[in-house]
């Protein structure tokens, strides 16, 4: 359900209280508004954050934290994607 691109975000809110394996379907969802993109990069699942730093629309000023995340991972992808979006 969180891939469908017409989720309601009520219901978007309501999977982010789910386990991290739902979480992380959540974040991958590219129509998330910019309150759940900083909710799920605050995340205490380097999983989730990971996909938060994966996810294309996630907005610059979100990658440049994530570029810094205690998680070598998660730090890294987001590093590569904002490498990308400035280079755009």
């Amino acid at each position: 359900m969180a891939h469908n691109k017409t989720v309601p975000l009520k219901i978007l809110n309501e999977l982010c209280s789910y386990g991290s394996d739902v979480r992380e379907f959540v974040a991958m969802t590219r129509q998330l508004p910019d309150s759940l993109f900083s909710f799920l990069a605050e995340d205490s699942d380097a999983t989730v954050r990971q996909r938060i730093a994966a996810n294309k629309k996630t907005p610059l000023r979100i990658l440049e934290k994530l570029s810094a995340d205690p998680d070598e991972d998660v730090a890294r992808v987001a590093r590569f994607n904002l490498g990308k979006a400035k280079r755009n």
